[in-house]
């Protein structure tokens, strides 16, 4: 089983069509901000989560009540980052899934990389809590940083 979470952050178009274009994903959760680049994609989502503070709420109107799609809408207040909430649905979607002793688990994050560096380590760390389910976790990012020096 294969399972893509498109979230915020940073997201090289042209590098993310070209490794989508090769995977083919049981379930997609996009994640608020990520919302974005699924709907410019074309992607089929599945599930949608987030407090909906970062997304276009003209791009969110076209998803939120849609029946083939499940909602999981958070309030702003909350105890964990929109993707991490994303990432414990997939690792419940992994759990209720039948799946043969022989079929790898796969998890992409499409995202998570950008400017908020807390967001970017907690999203990292996140990739230990999916290795402790038994799931090949990966990020998938193309994020250009520019340093300049005095």
């Amino acid at each position: 089983m294969k399972v893509l979470i498109i979230t915020g952050g940073n997201i090289d178009d042209d590098f993310a069509f070209s490794f989508l274009k090769n995977n083919i994903y049981d379930e997609v959760i996009a994640v608020d901000g990520g919302l974005a680049f699924a709907d410019r994609a074309g992607i089929k989502i599945t599930h949608l989560v987030g407090d909906f503070d970062t997304i276009d709420g003209a791009v969110l109107e076209k998803y939120i009540h849609r029946e083939d799609i499940c909602v999981h809408q958070f309030i702003p207040e909350k105890d964990y980052t929109d993707t991490d909430i994303a990432v414990k649905l997939a690792i419940r979607l992994f759990s209720g899934k039948e799946a043969s002793p022989s079929e790898k688990k796969v998890l992409h994050i499409l995202g998570a990389t950008g400017s908020r560096m807390d967001h970017v380590l907690a999203n990292l760390q996140m990739l230990k809590n999916i290795l402790d389910a038994g799931i090949d976790g990966m990020i998938i990012a193309v994020s250009y940083t520019h340093l300049t020096l005095p």
